[in-house]
């Protein structure tokens, strides 16, 4: 076993005013690749980066290019939309394509394009830190990354969210921050076609830094920042105390149950409150926590 991070996307967006326009032909390392938007109609592609980022809707103008050595997509979006005039005058989605992660490199010529010839500052306005879980071969490693996961001060998995098989999401979408667990051999199987070894599972942290108070504003901030902290103040990992493991048993009940779902039935059952329970009936689960502890560790974007 062991674990991988990586920044798994990445928005910018500029400061509140007028709409900016850039020279198309000009953008470097990305090449066009097609309208997903043009003159406020929609093309090819808009359902699903609207499904995706809902703030695509609020654009006149919304291009896809691609990084040709690597298959990176650039999403960029300009011209608002009337009713939208509160929206960032250009609004950028950096994605990955797997095995490829959001580059620094990809990132910042972007950055330095639009700052010389626009005169235009981007800043941070959500980056998704994501870990890889990989144990190959084990084929209920979800299941056992879902029952271990304590998602920071969520409670229990969104019901807002759509539930998807394999996926769990913990924070609304507009929330600050969101944490989201899933599957990621049987999502790039089932949606990119691509094999790889079962048993790996990604635990991704999805931030917006305008809404929180100590994460980096800039893409120079994000090179070198220390993503160390994300855990455990997003999420940890425990198991049951044999003592606990012991006490559902004689109950009748299993312990192979999800945290959130085992400090519910700990209260129903035997009156234990909440934080008691996260004392005195979890240990850490030190497999986890260690792989994924080095991973955050020895990752730096640039």
């Amino acid at each position: 076993m062991y674990a991988e991070a990586s920044n798994d996307k990445l928005i910018l967006s500029s400061g509140k005013g007028a709409d900016i326009y850039y020279p198309m032909n000009k953008l470097p390392l990305f090449e066009f690749s097609n309208y997903v938007v043009k003159n406020g109609k929609k093309r090819k592609g808009y359902k699903s980066l609207k499904k995706k980022h809902k703030s695509v809707s609020k654009y006149l103008t919304v291009i896809k290019y691609k990084e040709p050595n690597t298959g990176n997509i650039l999403i960029i979006c300009n011209r608002k939309k009337g009713k939208s005039w509160a929206a960032s005058p250009l609004y950028l989605i950096f994605y990955p394509s797997f095995p490829h992660p959001v580059l620094y490199s990809h990132v910042k010529a972007i950055e330095r394009f639009f700052l010389d010839e626009c005169g235009i500052k981007l800043r941070v306005s959500a980056v998704h830190i994501a870990v890889d879980i990989i144990d190959e071969g084990n084929r209920d490693l979800f299941r056992q990354v879902v029952r271990s996961i304590k998602p920071g001060t969520k409670r229990k998995p969104c019901k807002l969210c759509k539930r998807y098989k394999g996926t769990r999401y913990f924070g609304h979408f507009r929330s600050s921050n969101q944490l989201i667990v899933y599957d990621k051999s049987r999502q790039l199987r089932r949606k990119k076609g691509i094999v790889v070894p079962v048993g790996r599972v990604r635990v991704e942290c999805r931030l917006k830094p305008p809404q929180l108070f100590d994460l980096p504003s800039t893409v120079n901030e994000l090179a070198n920042f220390d993503w160390s902290m994300l855990m455990p103040r997003y999420f940890s990992f425990h198991i049951p105390t044999s003592k606990f493991m012991l006490k559902m048993n004689m109950a009748g009940e299993s312990w192979r149950r999800p945290i959130w779902r085992l400090r519910d039935l700990a209260w129903e059952l035997f009156g234990i409150t909440p934080s008691n329970f996260y004392r005195d009936c979890l240990m850490e689960h030190t497999q986890f926590t260690k792989h994924v502890a080095e991973a955050l560790a020895n990752f730096r974007w640039a």
